[in-house]
């Protein structure tokens, strides 16, 4: 009887732990982002460089959709020419996409959902000095993409959009209002 308990209770716990780890995914992601800012501000040139991501990514599986929430740390760099500045300014964001995945055919996701930006610390050097720039990044902005998932490997392809341009204001009578989106390519692996 208690050999009969004992395999009873181990199977139970075996299918409880599948179960939870089909409800339940983790894993990390990271990749190459393209972004692309602009403004309307007269007589500045805005030079665009490539930049990259990584982060953790949870996926809560339901019967419909799954949610999605990522935390992503996310590095850009652009450059500015005005009449009095050539500065290349850095930007590292915290940033929380939370995503609903729509499965499709087994393997493809399509994403869609809003994406949060916790921080965005942007610095430029000017003669020496460090200053701030302002912000690069939307505080609330959005992405639509789609993934691939082939056993624990996960391939993201999304466009990052914005509702409205972030306002940067610094120490050099550099008002800018930015606009930008990005395409971004990320590899991941789900535990």
């Amino acid at each position: 009887m208690r050999k009969l308990f004992l395999t009873l209770c181990l199977a139970l716990a075996t299918v409880g732990a599948l179960s939870a780890q089909n409800f339940l995914e983790y894993g990390i992601t990271a990749g190459a982002n393209v972004p692309h800012y602009s403004t309307n501000a007269t007589g500045v040139e805005v030079g665009n460089k490539w930049g990259w991501q990584a982060g953790v990514v949870v996926r809560i599986n339901t019967p419909i959709v799954a949610i999605q929430p990522e935390l992503l740390f996310v590095r850009n760099s652009i450059d500015l020419k005005g009449a009095a500045y050539d500065i290349n300014v850095k930007s590292n964001s915290l940033s929380l996409p939370l995503l609903a995945s729509f499965k499709l055919l087994r393997i493809i996701h399509i994403n869609v959902g809003p994406v949060f930006s916790l921080t965005n610390d942007c610095k430029y050097k000017f003669e020496g000095n460090k200053y701030d720039f302002g912000r690069m990044q939307p505080t609330v902005g959005y992405a639509v993409g789609a993934a691939v998932q082939l056993q624990h490997l996960l391939v993201d392809l999304r466009f990052n959009g914005q509702f409205k341009g972030a306002e940067s204001l610094n120490h050099h009578d550099i008002n800018l209002k930015i606009n930008t989106y990005s395409v971004a390519l990320s590899l991941g692996y789900l535990f």
